[in-house]
């Protein structure tokens, strides 16, 4: 999350779907603890939704794991129930720079491709929030098996945009799975930091981003669900930009990545640009960078 996409405050929607499915009003306290035993299971597990039947399981494991903190009234219900109320609690939403950022770019001649440690549920998610058809693909961790900032992710993004890496960015929010996953694939970075800026000795200068010479690709990376997507579209010209674009990361099940990837508090590498948000994304990528 953090990048494309973002995640409405899930204890809330739990607190009230509770209420309407089963009849019981858990409290603020015990909804938001049930939400942070969900996050953290899904965190551990989100691997596992590698597929429609396999998603469904962990979707239901993941409900599991808020029984615990519910009250006796609410712990009690069957899981169908239960899982159906952790889904009604998970509402994603774009930034409203994300879907004009990526007409830009695809007005560009990039090609974006979403890159997200995310399950299975990425590509519905992306349909849900409208970028899907923005984006060219989408690369979810747990579909291949290997998430950021392992570079096999951010490789399979260059073989869909069809791009080599100095013709490409990434775009994300974490300085772990993003800039240094993008970095170690020879990939320029750009961080996104919407909440807050890292501290001054972690910012030699901004967001990281990747664009060489006539043309380059952006991989956006997002957040940990706690989401991020990207997209991009290829160029039939050698010197047009091409972008393969990341997207989010999640920490919660559900289909999304929910909480930031884990980037903050580490030093950014120089040379970095960083960006409070994907407004400035397009000029950067066809200027080819600072």
């Amino acid at each position: 999350m953090g990048t494309l996409l973002r995640l409405e405050d899930p204890a809330p929607r739990l607190r009230a779907a509770l209420v309407a499915r089963i009849g019981v009003d858990v409290g603020a306290a015990a909804a938001a603890a049930a939400i942070r035993a969900e996050i953290g299971y899904y965190r551990a597990h989100l691997h596992r939704g590698r597929d429609a039947e396999s998603l469904g399981e962990l979707r239901a494991d993941c409900a599991e794991a808020m029984r615990p903190a519910l009250p006796p009234e609410a712990a009690g219900v069957p899981g169908d129930l239960l899982t159906a109320a952790l889904l009604d609690a998970l509402a994603f939403s774009p930034y409203p720079d994300a879907a004009p950022a990526l007409r830009a770019l695809r007005a560009a001649g990039c090609a974006l491709v979403v890159v997200s440690n995310w399950d299975y549920s990425l590509h519905e998610r992306l349909e849900q929030t409208g970028l899907a058809p923005l984006v060219d693909a989408a690369v979810a961790s747990a579909e291949l098996g290997a998430a950021k900032p392992d570079r096999a992710i951010f490789e399979r993004a260059l073989e869909l945009a069809g791009a080599a890496p100095e013709r490409a960015w990434h775009a994300g929010d974490s300085v772990r799975e993003d800039v240094e996953g993008a970095r170690a694939a020879r990939i320029r970075a750009v961080l996104v930091a919407r909440d807050e800026p890292p501290p001054a000795r972690d910012r030699p200068g901004g967001a990281d981003r990747e664009r060489s010479g006539g043309g380059g690709r952006l991989s956006s990376g997002g957040g940990d669900r706690v989401p991020s997507g990207g997209g991009g579209r290829l160029p039939s010209s050698g010197g047009a930009d091409r972008a393969s674009s990341s997207g989010e990361d999640h920490s919660s099940s559900g289909g999304g990545d929910r909480v930031p990837s884990g980037g903050r508090g580490r030093r950014l590498p120089e040379g970095v640009p960083v960006l409070a948000s994907l407004e400035g994304l397009p000029e950067l990528v066809v200027s080819g960078g600072p």
